[in-house]
């Protein structure tokens, strides 16, 4: 015994117990016991019946929606994919710049130590090997610096101490 499901298109034509040679197919399925064959292909017969019940039940109205919502999804994927370029350039400037940015700071922490009453006039449009200080805000102690990256200008903020 071979038992066999017969399939025509990815869909179960037939089952036997045996494998016959008449049948015309383009792929089969061969099993231990005839049960199982059985089993398999009114298993496959029902699903197939079910999805296709299913597929039916959905309204245009549905349709509509679910495309709207892919057309959504696939805008908002856009919107990630060029935040996410946006953010390796700028990390890629951060850390092309990571040592001249590191002496930027140890720089304005003395001068915050010594002129802390005149530091943010201080400070403001100072450039230092190609980095402009922008600006600082007392209540965070951040500094936002301009750098330019050659074909872009990134502006950064910096937690100083």
């Amino acid at each position: 015994m071979e038992p066999t499901i017969y399939y025509g298109n990815g869909v179960p034509i037939t089952v036997t117990p045996i494998k016959y040679l008449s049948i015309k197919h383009d792929g089969i399925k061969q099993f231990g016991k005839f049960n199982e064959a059985v089993d398999e292909y009114f298993h496959e017969i029902e699903v197939k019946e079910e999805s296709e019940k299913k597929l039916a039940s959905i309204s245009g109205g549905e349709i509509a929606r679910l495309e709207r919502s892919i057309d959504e999804l696939m805008i908002s994927i856009e919107g990630f994919r060029k935040g996410s370029r946006e953010l390796r350039v700028k990390a890629e400037t951060v850390l092309n710049w990571k040592y001249v940015i590191e002496e930027l700071l140890n720089v304005l922490r003395n001068y915050w130590s010594s002129y802390k009453d005149e530091f943010q006039d201080l400070i403001r449009g100072m450039e230092y090997q190609g980095i402009r200080v922008k600006g600082f805000d007392p209540r965070s102690k951040a500094v936002t610096l301009e750098i330019d990256g050659g074909h872009s200008v990134n502006t950064i903020k910096c937690r100083c101490w």
